[in-house]
């Protein structure tokens, strides 16, 4: 019998392999023998970056020059990238390119922290060398496609990008951070067919529209992110001029009073897109804006945004996804923006979703899938969705958002449990006012783990069962947004289950599964209730199903009517 080697094996299976090993273990392998470095330099060089960062618990020196220490790393990091962008054999394989420059101090306080970036005078050099040694290399990379650039304090690479970008014959998708275009009478246009550009954190500084130099060409655009009220009024404004025949997705950030107007004279020029999601900030639910023209974005499939840009996007066009956020007085990644969404949902009017539905529903197809971050799960709500949806297939609702009015659960002063507010007796034929088992051991044995993650909808699908409550017909999946951590912590289970001892208990397989038939007997044809990315209740025509328990233990669950599965991605006790 014939002996084989690793060589014997075809090229594209030590492809998928490497694609699974992170980059230390990669740099290993590539150290073993002539052919696995080979084989896994392709992806040790994917991407390489150009990147000088510094972060600090002490203050940095205030004066001009940079201190010794930094400037060793900073010269350092430029070498590498040059001897890269020399190297013939490296810079085949690099398909993605990164600027990055942060300097940033951490102030540390009682219980408390804060982040600074630095001003210092020799950060502002430091930056330049960086800056400058990155342009120069770049346009070595000819086999690029991808060129991200973070910026820092409102600090430009300079005219000379420009030209390095548009050097590169195979790039075709550009991210912009942070970042200041710098101005240019006559720019080199770049040929792109992604294009991001990111100035988020600049958003509150609105004195007036900022100029962006002419350097998209726009007929090979197709995907365009602006995140930059600052530049949104110009940008549109250049782009209009020439049209854009080939976007299809456009994300965008947008200030009540800045760039409006000019949205709407570029979607003219856009003729098929078809997917647009729009974030506002400082715009009233309530703000009423002008309907856009029939001929505009005429194949318009899917929208994402607040109600008022849905009610003026969405009539006369062929949307059958729709999702409707919430309009947020702070940052999207404030630390108290899910209790924003939740005092949102306490405040909603059966008239506001009335009228917004009422809308939207004037789309020319069948919406089919839909999302309001803020919709409380009161029947009233829920039959209005039923009503002006029919055909609706998908529908999602935030776990947040639907504990604001379903029932006083926090009385019972446990997570993870029900109490008298969620009756039992008519789902599995126990005492309906027994929320304690006498048996605490046999419920723990079989409880829903991690309790953390079930206690994010589990509330929510039994008060359904419960109250009856009616979806739309063809309903076939329900989804919840729930924010689940990537992580549960042991310690917080622990904890958890015994305050559960004393006022309730987790929710069990057996419960679960009954909580579930009941929702089955009421919607038939409903087969799927998913819970972000991570899990997955299925409904199937057989008894035996899968629950993936503990430190990921599968064993056999036994049901009843109804077979269920429960998947879990990536979920680490």
């Amino acid at each position: 019998m014939p002996v084989l080697s690793c060589m014997d094996l075809p090229t594209e299976i030590w492809n998928e392999c490497c694609a699974l090993i992170p980059k230390k273990g990669l740099k290993n392998l590539a150290l073993t023998c002539h052919f696995f470095h080979d084989v896994s330099l392709p992806f040790l060089f994917e991407k390489i970056a150009c990147r000088f960062a510094i972060v600090s618990f002490e203050k940095f020196p205030s004066g001009e020059k940079i201190p010794e220490e930094l400037l060793q790393i900073l010269t350092k990091v430029l070498k590498h990238f040059a001897e890269a962008a020399a190297s013939e054999k490296h810079v085949a394989h690099v398909q993605n390119c990164i600027f990055g420059f942060e300097a940033v101090e951490i102030h540390q306080g009682h219980n408390t922290f804060g982040l600074e970036r630095c001003t210092a005078p020799w950060v502002t050099l430091a930056f330049e060398i960086l800056a400058q040694g990155f342009i120069a290399s770049l346009p070595q990379f000819t086999e690029v496609r991808q060129v991200v650039i973070s910026g820092f304090n409102n600090m430009s690479l300079g005219e000379g990008l420009y030209t390095a970008l548009a050097a590169l014959p195979h790039l075709h998708a550009t991210e912009f951070e942070d970042f200041i275009f710098s101005a240019h009478t006559n720019p080199p246009r770049l040929n792109l067919r992604n294009v991001q550009i990111d100035n988020a954190n600049d958003n509150d500084i609105l004195n007036e529209p900022w100029n962006i130099p002419d350097i998209f060409s726009c007929q090979e655009l197709r995907n365009l992110t602006l995140y930059s009220i600052p530049y949104a009024a110009n940008l549109f404004r250049a782009l209009s001029l020439e049209g854009c025949p080939q976007l299809v997705n456009l994300s965008i950030m947008l200030h009540q009073n800045c760039g409006i107007p000019e949205l709407y004279s570029f979607l003219e020029s856009c003729p098929n897109l078809t997917t647009i999601r729009v974030e506002s900030t400082e715009l009233s639910d309530t703000v009423i804006i002008l309907p856009l023209p029939a001929s505009t974005i005429p194949c318009l499939s899917e929208f994402s945004g607040p109600a008022p840009f849905a009610a003026a996007f969405i009539p006369g066009r062929p949307v059958g996804c729709v999702k409707i956020s919430v309009n947020l007085e702070k940052p999207p990644d404030a630390p108290d923006v899910r209790q924003n969404i939740l005092d949102k949902s306490l405040d909603l009017e059966e008239a506001h979703l009335q009228s917004l539905f009422s809308s939207i529903s004037q789309s020319t197809v069948s919406i089919t899938d839909i999302f309001i971050s803020y919709m409380a799960c009161r029947p009233e709500f829920l039959a209005l969705v039923a009503k002006y949806f029919p055909e609706l297939k998908n529908f999602t609702l935030d776990s947040d958002a639907c504990f604001g009015l379903l029932f006083p659960r926090k009385l019972c002063g446990c997570c993870g449990s029900f109490s008298s507010y969620l009756p039992i007796g008519d789902l599995i034929g126990q005492d309906p006012h027994s929320s304690v088992s006498d048996n605490y051991l046999e419920l723990e044995n079989d409880r829903l783990v991690p309790v953390l993650m079930h206690d994010k909808y589990m509330p929510i699908l039994h008060w359904f069962a419960v109250n009856g409550v009616k979806f739309a017909e063809n309903l076939e999946t329900l989804n919840f947004r729930a924010h689940l951590p990537s992580k549960f912590c042991q310690k917080d289970e622990g904890k958890l289950i015994e305050n559960c001892r004393l006022f309730g208990r987790p929710y069990t397989a057996n419960l679960a599964n009954s909580i579930l038939n009941k929702l089955g007997d009421n919607h038939s044809v409903l087969r799927k209730i998913r819970v972000d990315d991570e899990l997955c209740w299925t409904k199937m025509w057989r008894v035996r199903g899968g629950l993936l328990k503990g430190a990921q233990l599968r064993r056999g669950l036994r049901v009843g009517r109804v077979g269920l599965v429960l998947q879990i991605l990536d979920i680490f006790l």
